[in-house]
């Protein structure tokens, strides 16, 4: 961290003379939002174990021994990979300049984040809704909270992530151009996330899904046998979780094997774990294995105020009450001998 110190104001100094020229800051969003420079790999990858998963399961790995994920298919009301991409990076560049969302970030980081040199990289995650579809009627600034959520990487100089743009799928029209919001300017907060990734890589980072089929099969002996689909968690241990700074992976495994939750010490024949990393809330280790907690909340309540179109300068409350359609409460298993 010292060695950097000295070329801070540097760069400050750098974005300053771009947030001063609108030319410039133009082709900066531009050249980040479609960014045709080869896409940098992660020096933290590691590759997938071969004898990790099932023969099947070989064909989805590739040449570097990564896995291969299809991209998902998206409803005709969500927002489509490119797109999502795209605006990004134009919300990327739009919150770093702004101080409050730039030193939230940083402080997640634990550095400074040079804007200038990110782009995207790595591979985009959807992580599916745990709420059961929404009625129309739903204002956005709910509604857009109870869809799944495009997890993006973005890489600088170090070639590792350094931060991830989270982008809402439901209805999402919120949209960025030239550093300034053209859309739903009132939700776009809710819409678009950016969090900074921690910077002590060699101790702690996001767990990738070939590190999350790994440790499964070093833990239990047992192959994976599909590809691992990112997941929504609400609590880890008891504690609070975000899936934005903290991905959960769902592994299917080949056979059930038995395995005891850590705190309710029950005994329970898995055909399926979950994989969470050391940055989740009540996880202790680098890597961890869940299952979903015996009790599973049915409910969770949004409420939201919205500016009054019957009366100026006041607003309302509106509540909505969403129902969960998958676990999002998990609690550490281990295995018995």
């Amino acid at each position: 961290m010292e060695r950097r110190f000295p070329f801070r104001w540097y760069r400050i100094a750098t974005l300053a003379g771009c947030i001063t020229s609108a030319a410039s800051c133009s082709n900066l969003v531009d050249s980040l939002a479609h960014d045709d420079r080869p896409i940098p790999v992660d020096v933290e990858q590691v590759p997938v174990q071969r004898e990790a998963v099932v023969p099947a399961l070989l064909a989805s790995i590739d040449d570097n021994g990564l896995l291969r994920f299809p991209t998902p298919n998206v409803a005709r009301d969500e927002m489509p990979l490119d797109t999502a991409v795209s605006q990004a990076g134009e919300y990327l560049f739009f919150a770093l300049n702004i101080l409050t969302y730039r030193s939230i970030a940083e402080g997640e980081r634990g550095a400074f984040i040079d804007l200038p040199t990110l782009v995207p990289c790595n591979r985009p995650q959807l992580a599916r809704s745990v709420f059961e579809a929404p009625p129309d009627s739903v204002i956005p600034a709910i509604r857009l909270q109870l869809g799944g959520r495009w997890t993006i990487p973005f890489c600088g100089d170090r070639r590792t992530p350094e931060v991830i743009v989270s982008v809402a799928t439901l209805s999402n029209n919120a949209r960025f151009r030239n550093s300034r919001s053209v859309g739903d300017t009132l939700n776009h907060h809710v819409a678009f996330r950016v969090n900074g990734v921690r910077w002590e890589w060699s101790a702690e980072h996001m767990v990738t899904a070939e590190e999350a089929v790994n440790e499964t099969y070093a833990v239990t002996g047992v192959r994976v046998a599909r590809v691992p689909e990112l997941v929504a968690a609400s609590q880890i241990n008891g504690r609070p979780a975000g899936f934005v700074v903290c991905p959960v992976w769902r592994l299917a495994l080949e056979r059930p094997v038995r395995m005891g939750g850590f705190y309710s010490q029950r005994l329970l024949d898995l055909s399926e774990v979950y994989v969470a990393d050391s940055d989740c809330p009540g996880v202790v280790g680098r890597t961890i294995l869940l299952t979903p907690w015996r009790e599973q909340p049915t409910s969770r309540e949004f409420a939201v105020l919205v500016p009054d179109p019957t009366s100026t300068n006041s607003f309302r409350r509106v509540v909505y009450v969403a129902t969960y359609r998958a676990p999002v409460s998990f609690e550490s298993v281990i295995m018995v001998r």
